[in-house]
């Protein structure tokens, strides 16, 4: 996807864009018809500021809100949009002039070539010394160890 130039990449989010609208008409959601409904009706205006009401149908059920709006440049913006941006524009970047923290690298555990732990020895490694010491004495008095005494 980083290779595409923006015309490819704006062909396959197309075709995208089109596989999704008629998969959620499928499920009674028609885009095309909601976007069709939408109207947008100025309520005021003062100086570079309005509220705009827009009203459009969703999943058969009529919406409405108010919208206020800036005027920018001789465009007109939603005014939270703008706030939002700006905001975030003002906040403090982040320091990058420091080094990434280094995770602690982990190493396999060595053995010597040829020697196999068996699987009693592995979970003993794997358990903190004390689990390991209680599950050892536990070994000890369990029934296939009494079974293997003779079972007395």
């Amino acid at each position: 996807m980083q290779k595409l130039s923006f015309s490819e990449m704006m062909q396959k989010a197309g075709i995208a864009a089109g596989g999704l609208r008629k998969t959620l008409a499928v499920y009674g959601f028609d885009t095309d018809k909601m976007l069709d409904s939408v109207k947008a009706e100025k309520k005021s205006e003062s100086g570079d500021t309005a509220v705009v009401t827009v009203s459009y149908t969703l999943l058969d059920t009529p919406v409405t809100a108010d919208v206020n709006m800036i005027k920018r440049d001789g465009r007109w913006y939603s005014a939270d949009l703008v706030k939002s941006v700006e905001d975030s524009l003002a906040k403090p970047a982040v320091d990058t002039s420091a080094p990434p923290m280094a995770s602690p690298e982990m190493s396999p555990p060595t053995e010597a070539p040829g020697s196999e732990a068996s699987p009693s020895e592995d979970a003993s490694a794997a358990m903190p010394a004390s689990e390991a010491s209680e599950q050892s004495s536990d070994d000890m008095s369990s029934p296939a160890s009494d079974a293997s005494n003779g079972g007395g």
